[in-house]
């Protein structure tokens, strides 16, 4: 089953590093590029990442959330304080806002599908990660948003985010759980102190969804993993609409009340398979 699995994400792989080549053949490249771009936006791989945890691997999922909001952060720190331009506006094909180094689709693509490969630990996940985000980092400069220096160094910092995550996690691990939340939380208030530096909401964002990642190690022992598929997604639909409505609502508010709010989406997702495990205990 495994080696099935394996093969069908290596031919996955071969497939898409061979779809640019098709859309310039058949005259729709322009669409093609915004699509593959619009596929490397951080809330795509955040559903995804929340996909991984309810459906595939509560660790996995875990990893990946973790390494997205590492690099979320690094991200917005390096921007803001590098200030490198974009090309020229009247270039772009999309709308496009902030600036240049390092690319934020890169850099998000590197860090989620490094956190992966690297936490799997499978040839075949590590050459569609190598693909997925490839492609994510050519189409910005397809759409002439960004510079082959801001995809280079975007890509670079993505894979050494997911890395420094993977150390982390590994490093806490070792702790007893408590040592882990607690760990965690700290890296979460640090984050969010970044706000005071640079007065961007993103800090306080990306400090509350590390911080709210405390609670895992607390209740990984007590998710369901022989749960039925059916229960496994309403799980994940659960926690990811609960995630949206939250930030969506939290979009407005002040920067420290968006801190508590994206805790509080993410521990939705975290506990959305223990709140399916007990309605299906009760029946």
């Amino acid at each position: 089953m495994r080696d099935r699995l394996g093969k069908t994400v290596f031919t996955l792989a071969i497939v898409l590093a061979v779809t640019p080549l098709l859309a310039y053949l058949l005259g729709f490249s322009d669409l093609y590029w915004r699509i593959v771009t619009d596929l490397g936006d951080e809330p795509a791989y955040i559903a995804l990442a929340v996909l991984l945890y309810t459906l595939a691997s509560p660790e996995l999922g875990y990893c990946a959330l973790l390494s997205l909001a590492t690099s979320g952060w690094i991200n917005v720190f390096l921007k803001n304080t590098l200030m490198m331009p974009r090309p020229p506006p009247e270039l772009w094909k999309v709308e496009v806002s902030g600036y240049g180094f390092p690319s934020g689709h890169a850099q998000t693509s590197a860090a989620f599908w490094g956190a992966v490969a690297l936490k799997v630990k499978d040839v075949s996940v590590a050459l569609l990660g190598a693909v997925v985000a490839t492609l994510v980092a050519y189409s910005r400069v397809e759409l002439r948003v960004h510079y082959v220096h801001d995809i280079v160094g975007g890509l670079a910092i993505g894979l050494a985010s997911s890395a420094a995550t993977l150390a982390l996690i590994n490093m806490i691990g070792k702790h007893q759980s408590r040592l882990q939340a607690s760990t965690l939380i700290l890296y979460g208030l640090l984050v969010s102190l970044l706000y005071f530096v640079q007065l961007d909401p993103i800090f306080t964002r990306m400090g509350g969804v590390v911080a709210s990642l405390a609670a895992f190690p607390l209740i990984k022992e007590r998710i369901p993993r022989t749960a039925p598929f059916s229960t496994r997604l309403l799980s994940f639909a659960t926690g990811l609409v609960a995630a949206f409505l939250i930030t969506r609502l939290a979009s407005g508010w002040h920067p420290l009340l968006q801190l508590v709010a994206y805790a509080f989406a993410v521990v939705s997702v975290l506990v959305a398979p223990l709140l399916w495990k007990k309605s299906k205990e009760k029946k």
